[in-house]
This record gives C-alpha cells, structure tokens and sequence, in this order.
C-alpha cells in the first residue's frame, strides 16, 4: 500500500480510512454525476455561480469529496481559485445506490433523492469556502484530534445552514445524506451517547458552540473509558467517514488567508447581485440570505464615518463613590471616585409595510456591524416602538437573528414618544440614536437626542432634517461607490 493511503486525514482514522478508499469500477458509467453537476448550476444560482468559480475533478484517490485552495496555480500565476474533487464511485454507492432501479441505473433528474443529496454536498463544500474554513481551522484546533473535533464542529455549523433551506417549497433543495452530522438529527454512529448528544443539539449555532459540545462530550468519554487523543475520536465515531475531507487546511500563511476572505467576499457580492437582479436565489432560505447580506455589508455604507461622530458625542461618564487604600503603612481607607466612561446608542429599525424583507435584512446587517465596535440597544417601529423587541448587542457577541415584529404605517415621532414617555422599560438615555427607515413618512418633530437616519436603497431622505443630525443614505453591497448627504 502506497504512503499516501496509510496517511490518515484530519476526518478518519487510517484504520478506517483503509475501508473506505473506493477505486474506479471500469463498468460502470458516472457521467450523471456530472450532469447533476450542470443541474446545480442552474436551479441554485448563488451556490451555482461561486461554484463557477472552482474547478470541479474526479479523484479517485480520495474517499469522499473535498474542497481545497489550488496554492500551486497561485504560486505559478497568482490566480486565486478552489478545486471541488469527488470520488464518483462514493457518490454512486454511498449516495445514490439507494435510488437505483433494479436494472442497477439511476436517474439524474432534477428532483430525485439522488441529485438533492449531491446538491446537499456541493453546498456543503462551498460553505466551507464561503465560512473561511480553509484558513481558519487552527483558530480553535492546535492538536491532530482538536482538529477532528473541529471538522465535525464545522460540519454541523454548516449543515444546520443549509438544511434550514429545505424548509423552502423548492422541490430541487437540496437534502441531507444520511451520513451527515445534522444538529437535532441523531448521528449513524457507533457510539449511541454521541448520536443522542448530536440529537439534543440547537439548530443553528455556530462552529464555535458545536466545537464546545463535542469537547464537553469528549472529556465525559475519557473519564469514562480512560482514552484519550486520537482513541477517544475513534471511539466517538467508529468507522464513520462523513461526506467530505478536510485534509491540507492550515498550510497557507497568515497574508495568504486574509486575502482568499477578501477575494471570496467580492465573489459573493457579484452573486448576491446577480440573484438580487433576477429576484431568484434558488432554495437558499431568507435565512441564508441573510448571513450572506450580513457577511458582505461591511462596505454597503460607511457607517464608521458617520458613526464617529455620533459615537463620540455620546461618551458619557459615570461616576461612584468608593474607597482605596494607598499603602500598607497607611492602614486608612481614603474616599475615592470610580470612573466610568459609557456610549450608549440606540437603532430603531424600520418595520412598516413599505419596508420589504430585503432592506429590513440589509438593516440588520447594518445594526450587526455596529455591535461589532459599541454596545447598541436595538428596538422595532412602525406607529409605535415595539419594546418587546428590544434586544442589547455586545461587542463580540453573536447577534440574534432578524424577524419581523411590525407591519404597519411608520410615524418617526413614536420615537419622540417612546423616548419621552416616563414608563418606558429600558431607561437609558441616549445623546445619539440611529434610524434605519425608507423614510417614507411624516417628518419628526424635534426632540433631545441627536439623530443618525440611515436610509435604505430604496428611499428618500426624510423632511426637515435637523442641522445637528445626519444623513446616510444606504446602497446594497454589490454597489462600488457610497452616497451621503
């Protein structure tokens, strides 16, 4: 046997490796696979059109199928590209034996079980692309067996996303394998304490959350059976292979990594416009647009020019009374002041009718990105401020995810009232608050706080804006210019 089939990857051990590597059967035809391939690009036009992107090959030395960044072609001509390779003879047994006729032939069509598990495997490598998986791996994982746990940690995270797509009417969605790890879903491993864990598991979390549930779980199995390392992955998951490998992630340096983010990211935002244009996104789920809109709107507006100021003038300090004692010889407790220096903001989104669903989502990517420099308090309107919906975002905190509270008129001086009134729940004071509205409505009357309006792409500045208060107005990501006013 060749070195390079006893290497184990970072998904297998090379025992189990040893079973799963699958050779070309010369009676066989697995040309379906690739027109299951062209029926991808077409009914998924943003998986479809990254995919693009890559270049696709059958290789049959691998097990499954894998994504990886093509360092020789870079290296060679600087060109930033992926290869996509799959083992046909894993897609034809594994994934659509099940579906084959008694004549031992499949049917590549569209909508079969079949073609929707491979869709399920081509979306799942992409997000692997797409979450920056490639570069970020040892982020958590230093240890061969971190990184295992991390792989399935990654392929929860992205399987959860991509499973939330189903819940669309779309019959071509794609579906999940019945060998992937899907969060809610009991696993087909040999261990049953693990396939309950992965059962008891909330749906779309993060990389990070599923990563500490499996090493929760990990360290109760080495307790429990006194293995550790590599045995205690082996124990975990028995001869279970997953759908892909992850093998030759963290060899590409630092510099190299941030730039594949950026290229990606461009790549992204000419395929969220191209889907935007032709009002057609495939199965992928509002959910999903969502975390793309959120991923590229770091540049829809400059938000950080405007937020400056306001932010700025929003520091306020808060002082307590406290006592300090200045050194051992000096046994008395001298009276001293506390300092605290705050920046509380405040962004009321937009939730009337004349707000669609597109901008209200480009609205919450805008709030997303605030959070990630100041703690924001976040309320939706329409004719009135909905304090149910009142949520506080963290630096560094994962941020809920948008839904719709309201849908009627807008009327900017429920705001006014909101802020005025004496039984408000939230009793914070804010020097700045942020607006996030089509501006189609009355104007608002004057009012303490100074106003930051952000406007949507779709609409018009609002009448008699107050000196003191600014103006944005907000394009959608695939746009290379920013307007203000």
């Amino acid at each position: 046997m060749s070195k390079k089939e006893e290497k184990p990857d970072n998904n297998t051990t090379a025992e189990a490796k040893k079973k799963v590597i699958r050779k070309k059967d010369p009676n066989k035809d697995y040309s379906y696979i690739k027109r299951a391939l062209v029926y991808f690009t077409g009914y998924e036009p943003f998986y479809g059109r990254l995919l693009s992107r890559f270049s696709i090959d059958e290789d049959f030395e691998q097990p499954t199928a894998y994504v990886r960044f093509n360092y020789e072609l870079f290296k060679e001509s600087g060109m930033i590209s992926y290869k996509l390779g799959y083992n046909p003879e894993f897609f034809d047994v594994e994934v659509c034996g099940k579906y084959k006729n008694e004549l031992g032939q499949f049917e590549a069509s569209e909508s079969t079980p079949g073609y929707r598990e491979i869709a399920f495997i081509l979306a799942h490598e992409i997000f692997h692309v797409i979450l920056g998986h490639l570069g970020d791996r040892n982020i958590l994982a230093e240890s061969n067996d971190e990184r295992q746990q991390v792989n399935i940690a990654m392929d929860l995270a992205i399987n959860s996303l991509i499973n939330e797509s189903m819940k669309t009417e779309n019959k071509y969605s794609p579906a999940p394998p019945d060998m992937v790890f899907l969060p809610g879903v009991a696993a087909k491993t040999q261990n049953i304490e693990f396939n309950e864990m992965i059962a008891g598991l909330e749906k779309l979390q993060t990389t990070g959350f599923y990563y500490r549930k499996i090493r929760e779980f990990i360290e109760e199995q080495q307790e429990e059976n006194g293995e550790g390392g590599e045995q205690a992955i082996k124990i975990l998951l028995g001869d279970q292979e997953g759908i892909d490998s992850h093998d030759d992630w963290d060899t590409l340096p630092q510099e190299l990594k941030e730039q594949l983010k950026s290229h990606m990211k461009n790549k992204m935002k000419e395929a969220a416009n191209h889907c935007r244009k032709s009002n057609n996104w495939g199965s992928a789920s509002s959910h999903v647009q969502e975390i793309i809109n959120t991923m590229i709107a770091e540049s829809p507006v400059d938000w950080r020019n405007l937020l400056e100021t306001a932010i700025g003038q929003s520091r306020m300090q808060e002082n307590d009374s406290s006592y300090k004692k200045l050194s051992k010889k000096l046994p008395m407790l001298m009276p001293g002041v506390l300092r605290k220096f705050t920046q509380p903001i405040a962004i009321f989104i937009d939730q009337s009718g004349s707000m669609s669903n597109e901008a209200v989502q480009l609205a919450f990517a805008q709030a997303t990105n605030c959070a990630k420099h100041v703690e924001i308090d976040v309320f939706n309107f329409d004719t009135e401020v909905d304090e149910s919906s009142h949520e506080i975002w963290k630096q560094g905190k994962t941020q809920k995810t948008w839904k719709r509270t309201r849908d009627g008129g807008t009327d900017f001086n429920a705001i006014k009232k909101y802020i005025e009134s004496d039984g408000r729940r939230v009793r914070r004071q804010w020097r700045w608050i942020v607006i996030v509205t089509d501006g189609y409505a009355p104007s608002l009357d004057p009012m303490k706080p100074k106003v930051l309006w952000l406007i949507t792409p779709d609409g018009q500045k609002p009448e008699n804006v107050r000196p003191q208060d600014l103006v944005g107005m907000m394009k959608y990501p695939n746009s290379d210019t920013n307007t203000f006013s």
